[in-house]
């Protein structure tokens, strides 16, 4: 699944017909034109077709799948994380900011917690998350190609990080 990022999360089935609540983990627009979202299964991407997406005036998104036709055969993804290939993220202008993570929890996915994002700091061509763990600075790369997953919902980052980074700010810990 290195080639996915995660965008989201499924919710509660909603209705009888197969529709599905999404909560969204980035901004949603732009995601009305994908085929498919994909789901891990056994480690594995596993496409699901879009029949249709509705978002509603409060802030509310809906999805429909092919082949999933009824609420119960819905709830047997509900709660699973979605993901897009990484080649289908926008990239993002020059001009957005990651400032957003500043005072989120960052998680790497093979470490484990991190620590409080305290300042994203921006460098020329890419911005720095900067975290202080037992009076020690570490300096994390923000990009699309590290950050696995974001919850906006719960103020958590998951990094894909090069394999040794974080263990080299702890080898005199």
């Amino acid at each position: 699944m290195d080639d996915y990022v995660c965008i989201g999360r499924i919710g509660k089935a909603h209705g009888y017909k197969g529709e599905l609540g999404i909560l969204y983990f980035t901004e949603s627009e732009g995601f009305n034109d994908i085929e498919a979202f994909f789901i891990a299964e056994n480690g594995k991407p596993l496409p699901y077709f879009i029949e249709s997406i509705r978002n509603t005036t409060d802030g509310k998104n809906f999805i429909k799948f092919q082949g999933l036709d009824s609420k119960e055969a819905a709830q047997s993804i509900c709660g699973q994380q979605i993901y897009i290939p990484v080649a289908l993220m926008h990239i993002k202008e020059s001009s957005d900011s990651y400032g957003y993570l500043q005072g989120y929890m960052a998680y790497d996915q093979v470490f484990g917690k991190i620590g409080k994002i305290e300042n994203i700091l921006e460098m020329p061509g890419h911005e720095i998350a900067q975290i202080i763990r037992n009076t020690k600075e570490i300096l994390l790369p923000v990009a699309m190609e590290t950050i696995k997953c974001v919850d906006n919902t719960r103020k958590v980052v998951l990094f894909k990080l090069a394999e040794g980074l974080i263990e080299s700010y702890m080898e005199n810990d």
